[in-house]
């Protein structure tokens, strides 16, 4: 199996190397522009990538894999909390994240009050989420967008809100807070995401990218030659 593993941590990398090289073809490369390189010129049946790396983001790496070698199966690594991730790639922004735990009136209130300059990333059930939205989008306050699918073409609008609410994994819809934040730089971004009910439904949504998860660092061997071997399975 020939494996890319991407990380800014050069005695990491290159000890996953050692370990794993005498099983696999595998390429190490420590930044962001190195990897996206490699994914030009070679073919790879797994790739390991850091979120974090100091010249490119992960998340660029993604879509470029993505495009380029959709046979490919991808794991990405981070050792940072979701608002961390968001801190690292987007500009300087408030970020506030809710999990679950919260009363949506009080919520939709603390989003029409906030400044512009501000993230929200909310996960929910199907109800919290649905009402959330249906709140900010009727209200005679804030005007607000929804977008639930990325549109090759944004429209210009003066906006006080913008919505994304898609079924695609929390981290690759930061990739797509990027663009939106580019696209609408006074708006507050509301990220919106349902929370799956069963493994399954997890599984299918990264399926559907072609991404086959996540490792949270840190991890040791183990957990990297498991992905391995559940991949090569």
């Amino acid at each position: 199996m020939k494996i890319l593993f991407v990380d800014d941590n050069a005695d990491l990398a290159d000890a996953y190397h050692d370990l794993l090289e005498d099983e696999h073809d595998i390429e190490v490369v420590y930044n962001g522009r190195d990897a996206m390189d490699l994914i030009t010129k070679e073919s790879f049946d797994v790739m390991f990538i850091d979120i974090k790396l100091p010249d490119i983001n992960g998340m660029q790496i993604l879509q470029q894999a993505l495009e380029q070698q959709s046979q490919a199966k991808i794991i990405m690594m981070t050792g940072f909390r979701i608002e961390q991730i968001i801190e690292n790639l987007v500009s300087d922004k408030s970020i506030h994240v809710f999990v679950e735990h919260y009363e949506v009136p009080d919520l939709v209130s603390q989003i029409e009050r906030s400044p512009v300059s501000s993230i929200f990333v909310i996960t929910g059930d199907a109800q919290k989420i649905e009402s959330i939205q249906r709140q900010l989008s009727e209200s005679s306050v804030l005007k607000s967008i929804v977008i639930n699918e990325m549109q090759k073409e944004l429209t210009n609008q003066n906006v006080d809100n913008v919505i994304l609410n898609n079924q695609t994994p929390l981290i690759y819809s930061i990739n797509q807070l990027q663009t939106l934040e580019k696209h609408f730089p006074s708006s507050r971004m509301v990220v919106l995401k349902q929370l799956n009910k069963t493994p399954d439904q997890r599984l299918e949504s990264f399926k559907s990218l072609k991404v086959s998860g996540c490792l949270y660092k840190p991890f040791n061997i183990e957990d990297l030659t498991s992905a391995i071997q559940k991949l090569a399975g």
